[in-house]
């Protein structure tokens, strides 16, 4: 009995030692794979950070039935509180869609037309939980489309 209690003792000490160097050795790799990853994605320039490949943030079946309805999303790989620039790919004829990127839904106004507002990029700070509102405009008679928006780079 003694012998058992004896090898229950050790395994317990040598689990109240192992834990925390386990935990230490955790929290210092973790910080590596943080900083390895960043640097996979893309590089810091200034306060700006560049990714390598512009990163998909956003995918949206324009049709002309959902004109001036508002579609909320969140990037969340921005701090919060950035300059996020964007760029907009459309599998459309751009002369057929108006569309804006907001922060805030506020700021969007109702499209009349879709010859209003067209750009094919542009910047947004967004707010302290990195969301982003999109509004679109689509000529009535143009099939429906696939709209995709990429993050190039965002800026503390």
């Amino acid at each position: 009995m003694k012998e058992q209690f004896g090898i229950v003792s050790a395994a317990r000490m040598a689990l109240l030692f192992a834990l925390p160097c386990y935990l230490l050795l955790n929290l210092v790799f973790a910080a590596f794979k943080v900083v390895w990853e960043e640097r996979t994605k893309g590089e810091w320039i200034g306060r700006r950070f560049v990714y390598f490949e512009p990163v998909l943030a956003r995918s949206e079946f324009v049709m002309a039935a959902n004109n001036n309805k508002i579609s909320k999303f969140r990037f969340k790989d921005a701090e919060p509180g950035s300059m996020i620039y964007y760029k907009f790919q459309r599998d459309g004829p751009e002369n057929f869609l108006a569309l804006k990127l907001m922060a805030h839904p506020l700021q969007l106004y109702d499209f009349k037309s879709h010859r209003d507002y067209r750009y094919t990029s542009g910047g947004v700070r967004v707010g302290n939980r990195n969301e982003m509102c999109l509004k679109y405009f689509l000529y009535e008679a143009a099939s429906p489309f696939q709209l995709r928006i990429y993050v190039t780079s965002w800026e503390v």
